[in-house]
């Protein structure tokens, strides 16, 4: 009988300035065995039209994650593997580390400050996801030391966790940050989003402010955001569990700076909030975006459809306003835009 069993292998990464030998988990070599079969499938992928996910490796699931990593590593990868427990903070002292994932595991506790050591994540910028935990269990408030990682290109992503605060300011010195900035879905999480978000103005793809139903967000959306005008795709701020959910303030607005973000071409979404006031004119200046403009479920916005957004000449697909409160006529931009939603 012939079984394939999937191993780890180490891999070389050369560079002239880091360390050569690092340790990867998930790279994996088939071994052909010819006796009983012993080994159980490692991984398996399961795709409908409404189930996806991954079942845990036997050799990882249900255990913690390693501690006695070499210090000479510069990438590491347990994602998907099911391990649970905290986060060691023995992984600070891994200070030749460029890429840290933890996504998709059950980790809960804290994050540990001790992360904000890890000053050379983002070092190798044509390496993709620098630092993620996207889908775990992980509490309690993000660590102001991860401020610290100011080497970071892209992927910051802590969404889809229980984190019980809103990001700290510290995060805007991330200034490098080019895409995939990501904290939503978090239903404990609580405050404000940080005027210091603004600071980020290299960002071009994926800031992604969401909450989740029993989140509250009690600031209004800061205009400094406006600054991030390089900003091309995925701008959203949304929640994701219905009017009520995502609580900017009783007197929130959407700030006319945004109008400001005039790079981009594709998903513009301020969705499901409680803002008031009106819809900005100057939205009609995002002149390049292509698809999906969503204004959705502000239940307290009020006032005139600008004949401004005439100005999005370029929307192909979905612009929505869903608002019982507003009133106007759609804009002369309708006769090109496939509309998957227009709502009064």
């Amino acid at each position: 009988t012939s079984t394939t069993h999937h191993v780890s292998t180490m891999e070389r990464i050369n560079n002239a300035d880091t360390a050569t030998t690092t340790t990867t988990t998930m790279t994996t070599e088939p071994t052909t065995m010819t006796t009983e079969p012993t080994a159980t499938v490692a991984t398996i992928a399961v795709t409908s039209r409404r189930i996806s996910g991954i079942m845990y490796t036997s050799e990882t699931s249900g255990n913690p994650l390693p501690t006695n990593v070499p210090t000479s590593t510069v990438q590491l990868s347990y994602e998907g593997q099911g391990y649970t427990g905290t986060i060691p903070t023995e992984l600070g002292l891994l200070s030749m580390l460029v890429k840290l994932q933890l996504q998709k595991n059950a980790l809960t506790g804290s994050i540990p400050t001790q992360l904000g050591q890890l000053t050379n994540i983002g070092r190798l910028t044509s390496m993709r996801g620098h630092l993620q935990a996207v889908s775990n269990r992980l509490d309690g408030p993000m660590p102001t030391e991860l401020g610290n990682l100011r080497k970071m290109t892209n992927a910051f992503k802590f969404n889809g966790n229980l984190l019980s605060q809103w990001v700290p300011t510290e995060l805007g010195d991330l200034v490098k940050m080019k895409s995939s900035l990501d904290f939503s879905d978090n239903p404990e999480q609580t405050g404000a989003i940080p005027t210091e978000l603004g600071k980020l103005v290299n960002m071009e793809y994926m800031m992604e402010l969401g909450a989740s139903t029993s989140s509250s967000l009690t600031a209004k959306i800061p205009t400094e955001l406006g600054n991030l005008v390089k900003m091309q795709q995925y701008f959203k701020i949304f929640s994701c569990g219905g009017d009520t959910a995502y609580m900017l303030g009783d007197k929130a607005t959407i700030p006319t700076e945004l109008g400001r973000l005039q790079s981009m071409r594709n998903i513009f979404k301020i969705s499901s909030n409680m803002l008031s006031g009106s819809i900005p004119s100057q939205f009609g200046q995002l002149s390049h975006l292509e698809q999906y403009f969503t204004l959705g479920s502000n239940t307290m916005v009020t006032g005139t459809i600008p004949s401004e957004l005439g100005g999005l000449e370029k929307l192909t697909e979905f612009f929505e306003i869903m608002n019982h409160h507003v009133t106007g006529t759609i804009p002369s931009f309708h006769q090109h835009c496939l509309l998957s939603s227009v709502s009064f």
